[in-house]
């Protein structure tokens, strides 16, 4: 079985890659970690030959959040290493801006400490979701998101670094695959129709965001525009009711297999 979308401490994860490793390896698993906007699992990795490489992208469309996956990635292209770079300054750029937000609202939040939470590592609004739960701003990460850091609420700033056309065309040049990550998430269906008749490869069916009906729509959906589909846990180390998310979310190696040819047609120029 393959988890096919895990999040360590490169992004805004709480695990660590040897963690996530010794966990999906206890499951008898393998997977994929698709960090926010990084490579840096993969430019430094033991363990290439059990995960599949991975990436995840967010972008802003039409006021609306969307995330893209890429599998199969070449990690060492110079074009998907210099957006890597881009996204990630222009994370910095939005942190900054989300932090000025905060402050005019009356929040005592700073730049060094969102630095001091991401431990170095890449940025992400979940660190500042998570000193606003801290510092009892809010009752939790997820009220944070809902009430100041998803689109729409007041401290939300939009992702201009790239649009979904562009990021779309770099991972079919890369000769990787790309999914559209947790549709559900998305308000608008209209979106979701939109980045599929742009070209997306396939949509990730199963979530730890997405419940039975959401699982049996998208299936369906796929299937009408004859998609790839995927399924993974969207794991970042928390624990919900008792169980961590990895290991409880994957697909086989038959359902990973057409994936697998469509990455192999690509790298064959077909």
């Amino acid at each position: 079985m393959f988890d096919m979308h895990i999040h360590s401490t490169n992004s805004d994860g709480c695990l660590s890659p040897s963690e996530i490793f010794s966990k999906l390896k206890n499951e008898d698993m393998k997977g994929s970690i698709t960090d926010h906007d990084n490579l840096e699992y993969y430019l430094n990795s033991k363990h290439d030959e059990f995960f599949i490489p991975g990436i995840e992208f967010g972008l802003t469309y039409k006021n609306e959040e969307v995330h893209i996956l890429a599998y199969f990635i070449d990690t060492y292209d110079k074009e998907l290493l210099d957006l890597t770079v881009k996204l990630q300054e222009d994370r910095n750029r939005r942190i900054h801006k989300t932090v000025l937000l905060l402050s005019d609202l009356g929040f005592s939040i700073t730049y060094e400490e969102v630095e001091r939470k991401s431990k170095g590592k890449i940025l992400s609004r979940s660190h500042i979701g998570e000193l606003l739960a801290e510092k009892g701003y809010t009752e939790s990460l997820k009220e944070s998101f809902q009430k100041y850091l998803n689109p729409g609420k007041p401290a939300y700033v939009d992702k201009k670094a790239m649009d979904v056309k562009e990021i779309l065309r770099i991972i079919r040049d890369n000769k990787a695959v790309s999914i559209l990550a947790h549709p559900k998430t998305i308000k608008d269906e209209n979106t979701v129709i939109d980045i599929i008749k742009m070209g997306i490869d396939g949509l990730e069916v199963v979530n730890s965001k997405h419940q039975y009906q959401d699982v049996v729509y998208y299936i369906h959906l796929a299937d009408k525009y004859h998609l790839l589909k995927t399924s993974g846990s969207d794991c970042h180390g928390k624990v919900y009711n008792g169980k961590m998310l990895l290991g409880h979310y994957g697909m086989n190696y038959k359902a990973l297999e057409p994936i697998i040819h469509l990455h192999q047609l690509r790298k064959k120029g077909l």
